[in-house]
């Protein structure tokens, strides 16, 4: 069975490019700490958790496929 990773992402680069913006999104909802008692601070802390998410989802899902597409068996 072969997958089209490039659904999730076009290139090897992009699917870095996300890795590594993990930090940078972790570090904002970090920085809401003690602002949640009000509207704005959650409803960042609620985009930053989506973003989050979403993100994990993605370079999950590449990675396992992409692990699992690099150790096929052939019979």
């Amino acid at each position: 069975m072969e997958w089209n990773l490039k659904l999730i992402y076009e290139n090897e680069d992009l699917f870095e490019k996300d890795l590594a913006s993990i930090d940078g999104i972790v570090k904002n909802i970090e920085g809401l700490r003690g602002k949640l008692n009000n509207k704005e601070g959650f409803k960042e802390y609620s985009k930053y958790s989506k973003e989050l998410e979403l993100k994990l989802d993605n370079l999950y899902t590449y990675a396992n496929m992409n692990y699992d597409l690099n150790n096929q068996i052939i019979f």
